[in-house]
């Protein structure tokens, strides 16, 4: 198995598309294509830390995203 493992925060950039170049959303999105990304368990812990810790909700942090 071979593949791309994104941390948290590379999930939420890549997501947004924000703070990132145009080189590493297509990177990503090609990978994602070919089934090759892949995110670890605890990043969904992670993200619900920045959730409260911030007062925001999933919404804020990826629009888009269906909850």
């Amino acid at each position: 198995m071979s593949g791309y493992l994104l941390d948290t925060h590379a999930l939420i950039f890549w997501f947004n598309k924000e703070n990132v170049s145009r080189k590493y959303v297509n990177f990503l999105d090609e990978q994602n294509e070919l089934e090759n990304l892949y995110v670890s368990s605890i990043s969904f812990w992670e993200t619900a830390l920045l959730v409260k810790k911030r007062g925001s909700n999933l919404r804020m942090l990826m629009p888009g995203v269906s909850v």
